[in-house]
């Protein structure tokens, strides 16, 4: 009985730092955990410098290089140089949507998110001071919403993994981000062009992270010398926000004048 105080104490020590170490848990069924709120630093080497985070999968980002597209493209205004982007949890990690693939950051606690792997690696993000989590702690998931994000998590690991198979089949579910991953790929590697072109105009048409795919697709066709069909597909980009893609379609139009 007299070590009894000390194993209760060992006990709560333990469960406290397992609960610190995980302050998020992995999808249960249609259940999702939920992380909101505006996350910054002041390093700026930091690929991100500011990162917001709304409702269970809607985030926003700035970079060091934003100010430099606005100085270029005078046709933003006050619009931000990057589209609304998604982000989803799994266990502790935090995955958020870039033009290609996502950025991991570890969850830390409520206030911070640490950068893991390539570019972003140990790069920190603080909550705001003085704000809170204010979000519900949990959502349930709609049946599209649930698709969407057992498309994300498998696209996140065949992306990393290379896994072209996997891309291919989530790009005949209609998955854009895979369909512009594997058009890239057929169009870089010279295997089949014409599919390739044909695999980013799917992704175009389906839209992902402000019609990137678009801006992609206006790429490979301005190097094949279609520069029509170029400027159609920045015209997208630019009108779903990808203001990279208006930047060059002004440069295409000041290129004929």
């Amino acid at each position: 009985m007299k070590n009894l105080p000390i194993s209760i104490g060992i006990f709560v020590l333990v469960f406290c730092s397992c609960k610190t170490k995980q302050p998020f848990v992995a999808v249960k069924g249609d259940v999702v955990p939920v992380f909101c709120g505006t996350f910054e630093t002041t390093d700026s080497k930091n690929l991100v410098s500011t990162l917001t985070l709304r409702d269970w999968n809607t985030a926003e980002f700035t970079t060091p290089f934003d100010g430099i597209a606005k100085s270029a493209n005078q046709t933003t205004g006050n619009k931000p140089v990057r589209p609304a982007s998604r982000y989803f949890i799994s266990g502790d990690t935090l995955y958020l949507e870039m033009d290609k693939g996502y950025f991991r950051y570890k969850i830390k606690d409520e206030n911070t998110l640490l950068g893991v792997g390539m570019w972003i690696e140990n790069d920190e993000l603080k909550r705001r001071k003085n704000q809170r989590n204010n979000c519900p702690k949990t959502h349930t998931l709609t049946a599209d919403e649930k698709t969407w994000l057992r498309q994300s998590r498998l696209y996140y690991q065949a992306y990393s993994q290379n896994t072209r198979p996997i891309l291919e089949r989530l790009c005949e579910e209609g998955y854009g981000p895979a369909c512009m991953t594997v058009g890239l790929f057929y169009v870089s590697t010279a295997q089949n062009k014409e599919k390739g072109l044909a695999l980013l105009e799917k992704a175009c048409d389906l839209g992902y992270y402000g019609n990137y795919a678009c801006f992609q697709f206006g790429d490979v066709l301005s190097d094949l010398g279609k520069d029509e069909a170029a400027k159609v597909a920045f015209q997208k980009a630019c009108d779903g926000g990808h203001n990279v893609g208006c930047m060059m379609l002004n440069l295409m139009n000041g290129i004929k004048k």
